[in-house]
């Protein structure tokens, strides 16, 4: 029987996983998608996350961009659920 994921936790892995982050393309490039994660990241914080990671798929470079702007490092090339070809970064926190 597997455990439920906890608000910082992958039932998985035990790491903080961000599962989903979307921002409208009319919006890119103004700075409004670093002001969320900042703020995100800054509430894992207060929740004792050491790290967050997540995946991102082969083929988005943009987001890949974003995510390593933003400080993340690839740590690993993996398939995610469906079988998508991924990388997954992560950000140390604390």
């Amino acid at each position: 029987m597997s455990q439920p994921a906890t608000a910082i936790g992958h039932y998985g892995d035990k790491h903080c996983w961000i599962g989903l982050f979307i921002l409208h393309h009319s919006y890119a490039g103004q700075g409004i998608g670093s002001i969320a994660l900042n703020a995100l990241e800054r509430r894992l914080r207060q929740e004792n996350a050491a790290q967050v990671r997540l995946a991102v798929q082969l083929e988005n470079l943009a987001g890949a961009a974003f995510w390593q702007k933003n400080g993340y490092a690839v740590i690993k090339s993996t398939k995610d659920q469906r079988g998508n070809k991924v990388e997954v970064y992560e950000k140390p926190l604390l």
